[in-house]
């Protein structure tokens, strides 16, 4: 028996059923990615750890999906792992990478809408923002409002 046919059989047993069962009720049997329900869902591991069985992951490991969202993300590279520790760490470090985007998207959005109340303009191009200041004098700044 290949890989493939093994993990197929393992995905009809009771241990998995139940699983899934759980991850489809904490999300509402709806697509966390387009919000859809009341369509065909799948229970999608979001990272495999070499050995585990596929219930031997915590709940936050899944997530319920379309079948395009599910054909979506198997297209984007499939990340393994040889421990959970390994796994748990790229996770934990994914939280940290979004939370520190989010404060930048935070601070720009700011810095962008400050510029936007004192008068600022794109240029025709959309490439930079430009205001004449206080002094008389032009002032430039990037896409994310950054003096240039």
């Amino acid at each position: 028996m290949n890989g493939k046919e093994w993990y197929r059989e393992q995905l009809k047993k009771p241990e998995w059923l139940a699983k899934r069962k759980k991850i489809y009720e904490r999300d509402n049997r709806t697509c966390v990615d387009c919000q859809k329900s009341g369509i065909r869902i799948h229970c999608h591991h979001e990272h495999y750890v070499r050995g585990k069985k596929p219930w031997d992951y915590p709940p936050h490991a899944f997530v319920t999906l379309c079948d395009e969202c599910h054909d979506n993300r198997h297209r984007a590279a499939i990340m393994k792992f040889m421990t959970h520790h390994d796994a748990e760490m790229w996770l934990m470090f994914s939280e940290v990478d979004k939370a520190m985007i989010e404060v930048e998207l935070k601070e720009r959005s700011e810095r962008v809408e400050g510029l936007s109340n004192q008068g600022a303009d794109w240029d025709s191009n959309g490439q930079y923002y430009s205001m004449i200041d206080e002094n008389g004098e032009q002032r430039c700044f990037d896409a994310d409002g950054n003096l240039m």
